[in-house]
């Protein structure tokens, strides 16, 4: 990929199979702060949310919202084309600079350095990021983070490189680790001496604590003068966070935060392991398996000391804050590829080629399986508000009576099977999750209709049974919905 024609043919083909890959986002997703953003519209949400969790770029976003008078639906359409624009280019963009260390001599070397830069990026851990129409926003803070990391590790450019990690925690602090991840591995490629890989450790910690730093006062001034209802998520009792944290990291280790196969992701990475192990063993030397341990502990160590403030980070779904954690096989891989002679081996090259092309195709599959499940959730929802609608519209007609509001009565579905639907990705639907709202409504039908409580003496008469009903009396819809 030397000349501009192959960049373009290659960005294509990324943004292609991206495209495919998150075609039920692309055609309109409604996140958990949907109701949130209507209620408060785009501009009390970018006070609110935005500014008051010091990401001020995804505040102007917001703003942009407000003074185009762009829907929401459409706005998120528009931003997850252009967050995947974004992250086609951070492919092209870490291919490039891992191309300039490898100066790989053969296609296969080539195609396997694209499959690793695009796992890097297009990990199942961002997945969550695309939930979210701001997702361009956190796209770029990526970008940014790659760029700093390259202008540090390997252009020695440490201010502008501080300067853009920066600006990249300004768009989204919770995916700083990839920072620190894509600098060390930069560090490992540049093949430095001991001495000067401690050094420019050394500089890489100071840069990411004076972004972090930075932000962390961005938010300190934001709270001190925004009055909001947003819950605060920072928690200073960091011990007690640990401990709370340790308990739940099988979550993350083995079931990968339900946005992959259970024990698919640590399988693979053990299979990596092992075959860097195997190597070092054949050459009586385990310098490698040192270091790949060390990538390794620092991906998830980058993203797990959060923890230590962020009493509640480590749950289902919550991938946007583990973008180490989604890269680290592909930071496996590069490494292996740049480091380790493994093609001269006709076994060890075949293998490496069917597991980093394997777990590639295991990536756009569960991206598009993953996606299809989550915007199942809206349609459950989309599905609800029809339904109500068409009752509504149905007695309206019959008695010429208006209904203005709606009440909702929830009782727990007798033997009930599937206890996994209390948590993860399969709750994201608000009537599962007995949270639908008369703002719920709104989004699904453009319907406005109060949302008020449920009368006993309605429910003892009418809805005796325990079975889903919907029943108009009087100017108001009565619903018995199990969860």
């Amino acid at each position: 990929m030397e000349t501009r024609k192959e960049k373009l043919i290659a960005f294509s083909c990324i943004f292609f199979i991206s495209i495919l890959s998150y075609i039920n986002f692309i055609t309109g997703y409604f996140s958990i702060d949907t109701e949130n953003i209507i209620s408060l519209g785009y501009k009390g949400y970018a006070i609110n949310y935005f500014l008051y969790d010091g990401r001020i770029f995804s505040a102007l976003f917001a703003l942009i919202g407000e003074l185009t008078n762009i829907s929401l639906k459409n706005l998120y359409i528009f931003s997850t084309i252009c967050s995947i624009a974004i992250s086609s280019v951070s492919v092209i963009l870490l291919y490039k600079i891992v191309y300039k260390i490898l100066k790989p001599e053969t296609k296969t070397k080539k195609f396997l350095l694209i499959l690793l830069s695009y796992t890097y990026i297009f990990h199942f851990m961002s997945i969550n990021n695309f939930e979210f129409f701001e997702n361009c926003i956190m796209s770029i803070g990526i970008l940014l983070y790659i760029l700093a990391a390259q202008k540090i590790v390997i252009e020695r450019k440490i201010l502008l490189g501080t300067i853009l990690c920066i600006l990249a925690t300004a768009m989204y602090q919770g995916t700083i680790n990839s920072f620190l991840t894509t600098a060390i591995l930069f560090l490992f490629l540049k093949k430095k001496t001991k001495k000067e890989f401690w050094k420019d450790i050394g500089i890489i910690l100071v840069v990411t604590l004076i972004a972090g730093g930075i932000n962390v006062a961005m938010v300190g001034i934001a709270k001190s003068n925004i009055n909001t209802t947003q819950a605060t998520r920072i928690n200073l009792d960091i011990i007690k966070n640990i401990g709370y944290n340790l308990v739940k990291l099988p979550n993350l280790f083995l079931n990968s935060l339900c946005l992959f196969p259970k024990y698919l992701h640590i399988t693979f990475i053990l299979i990596e392991l092992i075959f860097i192990l195997i190597y070092c063993i054949r050459r009586k030397d385990m310098k490698h398996i040192l270091n790949a341990l060390f990538l390794i502990g620092v991906a998830y160590l980058s993203c797990i000391s959060l923890s230590a403030i962020y009493p509640t980070c480590i749950y289902d779904g919550n991938g946007r804050i583990f973008a180490s954690v989604g890269a680290s096989f592909s930071v496996l891989g590069i490494y292996i590829l740049c480091n380790m002679d493994i093609f001269k081996d006709k076994k060890q090259r075949l293998f490496f080629i069917t597991l980093i092309t394997t777990y590639s195709l295991v990536i756009i599959c569960n991206t598009i399986y993953m996606t299809n499940q989550i915007k199942e959730q809206n349609r459950i929802d989309e599905r609800f508000s029809k339904q109500m609608i068409e009752e509504i519209e149905q007695y309206e007609k019959e008695t010429g009576v208006k209904i203005k509001s709606f009440a909702i009565l929830y009782y727990e579905e007798a033997n009930k099977i599937d206890k996994k639907q209390s948590s993860g990705i399969n709750n994201k639907s608000k009537i599962k999750n007995c949270l639908y709202t008369a703002t719920a409504l709104k989004v699904y039908t453009g319907k406005e209709l109060e949302y008020e409580g449920f009368d006993e003496e309605v429910e003892k008469e009418y809805f005796s049974k325990d079975e889903n009903k919907m029943l108009c009396i009087g100017d108001k819809l009565y619903i018995k919905q199990s969860y």
